[in-house]
């Protein structure tokens, strides 16, 4: 159908207010801070369920393929730019209420436009005995988006896609449906109880262009009695093999619960030098009742001392926070003093922007603020995941930072145990916005994930741009995803391409 027919029925039937057709607009959504360009042909931001079931009708009848995104702020990742050009961007943003939130059972019932920063809010406001898991993706980054990415945090809730209790669902035929228990309505533990009866199909929805989410209830955390993080600073490239077992062996045992991260020295602080940054640096914390929290801390100082020697352990908690602060703003400036920061407020639940400042080497850098398509910095990931050896973590590394090393890139690394079995490694590389910058920069990634995948260690999430970058998926799931896709969206409308899901 003609550009205009479809612009004019959007408009007649979600109003003008709602759609949104301007150049300058529409080039926000065409950009990418990985510097690809995908034009949309307008972008609708709903305020209800309705208006999203209205889009979607329009969307068959017009022949139109539509993309969600929660609030665009999936950096790195595609943004808020779709799969091919000539899509309609679904906004989610301005579906943005809070619907429930239970400090007694421990959990939140949100749209996809709630922020990190709208949640946190609103429990401070509240004053509700509640802490949530955050990530690294800044204040307006959405909780629902990342969650359905598989995106992970920093507390002992670090595996945020284990936490879901419930999801809320418009497919593309109009109808409607809740999983778990969720979908009915009197069941007494709707917001509690995961599975519900039957299959569980929760799972169909992420990663995924099945169908779209309008609301999410996730577990909360309550606030510890108390929490204390610790890091260590390792100064020799051979001691991660004691780094990866000794965090086995506490995550394995239960001692440590939170997702731990091990960074090299580029990554923990940048452009950055210090003495005390070794060359490998990693954080986690331990949190819960007050002897429970002293006896892991004693266990953690046993489990490495036991498997890497030379390095350097410390705990820190609010006090020790604040004195390190006063000294690097009144005595003498520390270099780990934002990152160690950075990372004990995420640790706690609180959100920053402070882990954007650091991937682009921009201390003004916010969420809020960043134009993505006139930002003079791009950015890229890379990740892939590797089991918990110490064998398969140094080949892991090993071949991603020879050709860093080969294609001129600085190596900036994290390795994140989100559980006791297996590690996620993510590697970025910053570059110019330039044309040819650009195109050298997705060739090198192209690369990193051909020469990853061919040695199998593969990537745990992708994004718009990114997904010719996949391994390419069994023929028994390739024809699976197929006929569920044709089952759940017959005419291919919704997000088509996503995930290489056709």
């Amino acid at each position: 159908m003609a550009k205009e027919s479809i612009e004019s029925s959007l408009i007649a039937a979600l109003g003008q207010s709602k759609v949104f057709l301007s150049s300058d607009l529409l080039d926000q959504y065409a950009s990418s801070i990985h510097g690809k360009i995908c034009p949309p042909l307008a972008v609708v931001r709903p305020v209800s369920e309705l208006e999203v079931i209205t889009l979607v009708r329009l969307a068959n009848e017009f022949q139109f393929s539509i993309f969600p995104i929660s609030r665009g702020k999936n950096l790195g990742y595609g943004d808020a730019h779709g799969t091919t050009s000539g899509q309609v961007i679904l906004d989610l943003s301005l579906m943005n209420d809070i619907l429930e939130v239970d400090d007694k059972l421990c959990f939140a019932t949100i749209q996809p436009g709630v922020s990190q920063k709208q949640l946190f809010d609103h429990i401070s406001d509240k004053k509700l005995n509640l802490q949530m898991d955050v990530t690294g993706a800044g204040l307006e980054a959405s909780i629902v988006g990342n969650v359905l990415e598989r995106g992970f945090g920093h507390t002992d809730y670090g595996d945020r896609y284990s936490r879901i209790i419930n999801i809320r669902i418009v497919l593309m035929n109009g109808e409607v449906f809740s999983t778990g228990f969720a979908e009915h309505e009197h069941a007494d533990a709707k917001n509690c109880y995961r599975t519900g009866i039957g299959p569980s199909l929760e799972g169909l929805f992420s990663q995924s262009n099945f169908g779209i989410i309008t609301a999410m209830t996730i577990e909360m955390m309550p606030v510890p009695e108390k929490t204390v993080m610790f890091a260590v600073s390792a100064q020799t490239k051979s001691d991660l093999r004691g780094i990866i077992l000794a965090i086995r062996e506490l995550k394995l045992n239960g001692i440590v619960q939170s997702a731990v991260h091990v960074a090299n020295r580029s990554r923990a602080v940048g452009s950055n030098k210090g003495k005390l940054i070794g060359h490998w640096n990693l954080s986690g914390s331990i949190a819960g009742p007050k002897a429970l929290v002293a006896a892991r801390k004693k266990l953690v100082r046993k489990v490495f001392n036991k498997h890497l020697s030379g390095h350097r352990l410390v705990f820190l908690e609010s006090w020790s926070i604040r004195f390190l602060d006063w000294i690097n703003k009144s005595i003498i400036p520390l270099s780990f003093m934002a990152p160690v920061k950075e990372v004990f407020q995420e640790q706690n639940g609180i959100p920053t922007d402070d882990p954007l400042k650091t991937l682009l080497d921009d201390r003004n850098a916010t969420s809020a603020s960043i134009s993505i398509g006139n930002h003079p910095v791009c950015f890229g990931w890379i990740n892939a995941v590797c089991k918990a050896d110490p064998d398969s973590i140094f080949r892991a590394v090993e071949l991603m930072e020879d050709l860093f090393n080969r294609n001129g890139y600085e190596f900036r690394v994290t390795m994140t145990a989100v559980n006791p079995r297996t590690f996620i490694l993510i590697s970025n590389i910053t570059y110019p916005r330039e044309k040819e910058a650009i195109e050298k920069a997705l060739a090198f990634k192209h690369q990193c994930y051909d020469m990853l995948n061919k040695h199998g260690f593969l990537p745990y999430r992708s994004g718009s741009g990114m997904f010719e970058d996949l391994p390419e998926y069994s023929p028994v799931k390739k024809s699976l995803l197929h006929q569920l896709k044709s089952i759940l969206d017959p005419n291919k409308l919704l997000a088509p391409g996503k995930y290489n899901i056709n």
